[in-house]
């Protein structure tokens, strides 16, 4: 536990604030209302949420291909 260590590992991707439990990150981060942010502070918000949703992208053509190669091994295993 971190509890008494000066360690924070859960960092903001807008303002760089750093903190010991994720659950203080997440508290934190519902303060980034866009509508009050600096035009600098909007710019890494749109950035981070453009980098979260390609992983997400990513993740499901990553799923998709593996699927597609399955099913072409099954169908070559079972003609052979």
């Amino acid at each position: 536990m971190r509890t008494h260590t000066n360690v924070a590992p859960f960092q903001c991707g807008i303002c760089d604030k750093r903190f010991k439990q994720s659950s203080h990150l997440n508290y934190h981060l519902k303060n980034h209302n866009p509508a009050v942010m600096t035009e600098e502070q909007r710019a890494k918000y749109s950035e981070l949420i453009g980098m979260m949703n390609n992983q997400v992208l990513e993740q499901e053509a990553t799923v998709q291909v593996e699927t597609e190669v399955d099913s072409e091994w099954c169908v070559a295993i079972s003609e052979s």
